[in-house]
C-alpha cells in the first residue's frame, strides 16, 4: 500500500476499535502543492475562525479527532465504526462540555467533518461552543460550531464513555 511521495514514503499504522475491528488509514507526507489558495477563501468566509496549526497532509479532521492527529481515516463509514465501538453516544447541545466531540453528517448520512470542543461560552442565555477542527489539507481552526466550511445542518455532539 505505501507509495514513495515526497522525501518519506506514504504509510499507514496499526489502528483499531475498541472492540478491535481495523480501521483504514493512512499518513500522506508529501508536501502540500499550495495551501494558501484555499487559506485565503476559507479565512475571507469565516473572518472570526483562529488557525491553530500549519497546514499538514499526515492527518485529516477524523485522524486528529480519533487517531491523536496521526494519520488519515480515509473511509467515512470507519468513523460510524468508532463511534459505536468506542462506546460514543449522542448527547444534547445543552449538555456538551469541553473535550466532547462533534460530528458533521452530509446529507447522505456519511461523517464528513469531525471536531473537538475545546470551549463553551454562555452570554445571556446563548450558549456558544467552540471547536477545533482541521479544514481539508490546511491547519486546524479554532471556530464555532456552526461556523466552518462544513454541513452544519446534520451535526451531532457525542461522548465516550
Amino acid at each position: 500500500m505505501p507509495t514513495q511521495i515526497g522525501s518519506k514514503p506514504d504509510s499507514d499504522i496499526i489502528l483499531h476499535t475498541r472492540l478491535r475491528t481495523c480501521i483504514q488509514n493512512l499518513q500522506v507526507w508529501s508536501p502540500l502543492v499550495d495551501p494558501n489558495i484555499s487559506k485565503a477563501m476559507f479565512e475571507s468566509e469565516f473572518p472570526r475562525a483562529v488557525l491553530r496549526t500549519e497546514p499538514t497532509e499526515v492527518y485529516n479532521c477524523h485522524g486528529m479527532v480519533f487517531a491523536a492527529r496521526r494519520t488519515k481515516i480515509i473511509e467515512n463509514a470507519d468513523v460510524q465504526t468508532i463511534l459505536n465501538e468506542d462506546s460514543y453516544h449522542e448527547i444534547p447541545f445543552m449538555e456538551v462540555l469541553e473535550g466532547d466531540i462533534i460530528v458533521y453528517f452530509a446529507g447522505d448520512g456519511d461523517a464528513e467533518h469531525s471536531g473537538v470542543i475545546c470551549r463553551i461560552q454562555d452570554l445571556q442565555g446563548v450558549r456558544m461552543i467552540f471547536v477545533v477542527s482541521k479544514w481539508g489539507a490546511l491547519g486546524e481552526y479554532i471556530h464555532k460550531h456552526n461556523e466552518c466550511p462544513y454541513v452544519t445542518q446534520n451535526m451531532k455532539f457525542f461522548r465516550a464513555a
